[in-house]
């Protein structure tokens, strides 16, 4: 049985479902069921989608929860994913996608097929307490390592991985879109040195970046505009993965004027190496 969670985003009586923005793009959303679960749901925001990882244990009406003009503003289409099949993570899954069809803000309902027999019989599998759990319909089998587009560019989805353990057809996501922001954080943060020091010394020379490799002697302004302008392509999709070999490695490389990051193989989103070259 689940332990209480701590004070959340809830007014003095509390309703069935609260909710704490984790990042930028990321909500936790709590049930307070009668069950004791208190199951932990997740939404993640896309340009074109959301993403809700399960729907607990169905004791409220969370379709109106994810909805609503706070999380839902505009009103995206819902990719829902049930990490695996007990009670209290497929509780609301027939709001979604029920007997009658699938909502009108359902994009998918989606399990993985780690163990498809397993998942289809829910109701019936000792730890689901199926009688607690209304009819719903999976719309969609995800496969180990496929990747869930939740709008344009690279960055802006997650990647599903079989995670069998808890149940047999456990799975988890990865979600990589922010680990970008300590890069643009880090950028920001020595512009504005930059700018303050060149400001107090208007006639003096500019503020010089020299890198641990390829450059030692770089106006710092311009190669930390090009650098930020680089991370903000990544991160919104503008910028696309090209292919390339150095050293006898093939890597994914994203690229912009002289500035690239690059990644080695099966190994992105996770920055392999920045240059800042002038060739």
């Amino acid at each position: 049985m689940a332990s209480l969670p701590p004070e959340e985003h809830k007014p003095a009586s509390r309703p069935k479902y609260v909710w704490s923005r984790l990042s930028p793009t990321v909500w936790k959303i709590v049930e307070y069921d009668p069950y004791g679960e208190y199951p932990f749901m997740y939404l993640l925001e896309g340009a074109d989608r959301l993403l809700l990882l399960d729907t607990g244990c169905g004791t409220g009406d969370l379709l109106s929860f994810v909805t609503s003009s706070e999380l839902n503003p505009q009103q995206l289409p819902i990719y829902i994913v049930c990490t695996h099949s007990h009670f209290d993570h497929i509780g609301c899954n027939w709001q979604f996608s029920g007997a009658g069809g699938k909502a009108a803000c359902c994009a998918e309902l989606a399990f993985g097929a780690v163990d498809k027999q397993w998942t289809e019989t829910w109701g019936s599998n000792p730890f689901s307490f199926g009688e607690r759990v209304k009819g719903f319909k999976i719309t969609k089998w995800l496969a180990d390592g496929e990747v869930i587009r939740l709008g344009p560019g690279d960055l802006d989805s997650v990647r599903v991985l079989f995670t069998p353990g808890h149940t047999p057809d456990q799975i988890a996501l990865y979600y990589a879109k922010e680990r970008w922001d300590a890069y643009q954080s880090s950028v920001t943060k020595l512009m504005r040195l930059v700018e303050e020091e060149e400001a107090a010394a208007p006639g003096d020379p500019p503020v010089i970046l020299c890198s641990g490799h390829i450059d030692d002697f770089l106006p710092a302004k311009a190669a930390l505009g090009q650098f930020g302008n680089l991370v903000a392509g990544i991160k919104d999709g503008s910028l696309a993965k090209i292919r390339n070999t150095a050293l006898g490695m093939e890597f994914e490389e994203y690229k912009l004027g002289t500035v690239s990051i690059a990644f080695l193989p099966e190994k992105q989103p996770r920055p392999g190496c920045c240059n800042l070259t002038e060739r």
